[in-house]
């Protein structure tokens, strides 16, 4: 549904890619489309559903990895060259968390696929001014943010201070650095509280 200023309906769509789905993340695209993006429970696929200012659907594809495994999308970022990029976790990877990323150009088409071990499930992305991208996953214990280059080859990661059971919830990039916020528990007073930080680029 579009809805303009003040409120009023533009126009108002149904969307789908496969069978049995659900609404798992969105972007806007830097000529104004929308990146919509599903998980399909019939299909075991992520679907990308791509539409116009209008409301019109410009393609819809299907990301899966083959009969008997399943790729699940956690978050769809759209790139700065009208391109986009998957965040999801890939079950076909025997007994380890990992966090799968699929990059895609403006059509659809998969430029590069790969998949990095964490901790638990991914949780946000973002990408920075250089190409780079930055990711968090997080299985309720710990933190793990890790940074891959435009081509998706890794330059580093870090765990952070377990002890506290820092839980990371969202990343947006500054130029190059990364705003990081989440919570923690306080166990001196038996709280859970906030953080923001900014991590740089090295």
């Amino acid at each position: 549904m579009r809805l303009d200023s003040s409120g009023t309906v533009i126009w108002n769509y149904y969307y789908g890619t496969a069978g049995d789905e659900y609404f798992a993340g969105g972007d806007v695209t830097p000529n104004e489309e929308l990146l919509l993006m599903t998980n399909s429970n019939s299909e075991d696929a992520i679907g990308v559903i791509r539409i116009d200012g209008n409301g019109d659907t410009v393609w819809t594809k299907l990301y899966s990895e083959g009969v008997g495994a399943q790729v699940i999308g956690f978050s769809i970022y759209a790139t700065s060259d009208g391109g986009f990029a998957i965040l999801g976790a890939n079950d076909s990877v025997s007994g380890e968390a990992n966090a799968k990323i699929i990059r895609c150009d403006s059509n659809g088409n998969v430029l590069w696929s790969h998949v990095y071990p964490t901790y638990g499930d991914p949780v946000q992305f973002t990408q920075c001014s250089n190409g780079d991208f930055v990711f968090a996953s997080k299985d309720g214990m710990q933190s793990l943010m890790c940074r891959i280059t435009a081509n998706g080859d890794s330059i580093w990661k870090f765990v952070y201070v377990p002890a506290f059971f820092e839980q990371i919830s969202d990343i947006v990039a500054l130029g190059n650095d990364v705003i990081v916020t989440g919570s923690y528990a306080d166990v001196m007073q038996f709280q859970t509280k906030c953080f923001v930080r900014r991590v740089s680029s090295t």
